[in-house]
Formats: structure tokens, C-alpha cells, sequence
């Protein structure tokens, strides 16, 4: 099902905002807004923290139960996944860390046999 045919589309808007949600996810705003996300949410780890986390003798990952993209490697359509998650990670400096999400679980769920 796409996300553009449920009532999650409009709180996806807001999540997103209308630029965001063009950009990322293919489907068409049908209104504009900021994103919520991008202009409201704020780190909790300060540069100290996120420095420590990148020691070479940790190995950090996300986890969160936020909708997100497809895994990284997938070149195929990123169709009905709202990228709420990697947002996340942009904002605390740790964009580049493996992300282990709702929209990557229901991914590997929909294409294994």
C-alpha cells in the first residue's frame, strides 16, 4: 500500500515537510509545511559524546521503531517509506552509522521468501 493513500500521508507532511517529503519519497505534497523534525527536534549528545561514540573501538549503530528508507544498498523504488528515521541521525552527527529501523525490518520482511 502507499503511504500518498493512507492517513499517515498528512502527519508525514508535517514529519517530513512538503519539501522533504517530495525529495525523499516519491509521492507529491499536497500542501505546504515545514518539517517538524528538521525545525523542532534537537540533539541530545553533544560533540564530546558523538566523538566518543566514533571511537575506533566501538561499533555504534542506530535502532529506533521510526518509519525510514530501504536499506542502503537498495536501488529499487523507495516507494511508500518515509524517511523519518535518517533525519535522526543527520541532526545528532552520526548520518553515516548503520540504522537499524521499522521501514529496513518491514523491507526485509516484504522480500524475503
Amino acid at each position: 500500500m502507499s503511504i500518498s493513500r493512507t492517513p499517515c500521508a498528512c502527519f508525514q507532511h508535517f514529519s517530513l515537510g512538503a519539501t522533504c517529503s517530495a525529495n525523499r519519497i516519491t509521492y507529491r505534497a499536497k500542501f505546504e509545511a515545514q518539517s517538524l523534525l528538521l525545525t523542532h527536534d534537537t540533539a541530545n549528545i553533544s560533540a564530546e559524546i558523538r566523538e566518543r561514540l566514533r571511537h575506533e573501538w566501538n561499533s555504534i549503530s542506530g535502532f529506533t521503531a521510526r518509519p525510514s528508507k530501504p536499506p542502503r544498498e537498495w536501488d529499487g523504488s523507495h516507494r511508500g517509506y518515509a524517511p523519518e528515521a535518517e533525519p535522526g541521525l543527520e541532526l545528532v552527527g552520526l548520518a553515516e552509522i548503520p540504522l537499524m529501523s521499522y521501514g529496513k525490518l518491514e523491507f526485509t520482511r516484504s522480500n524475503t521468501a
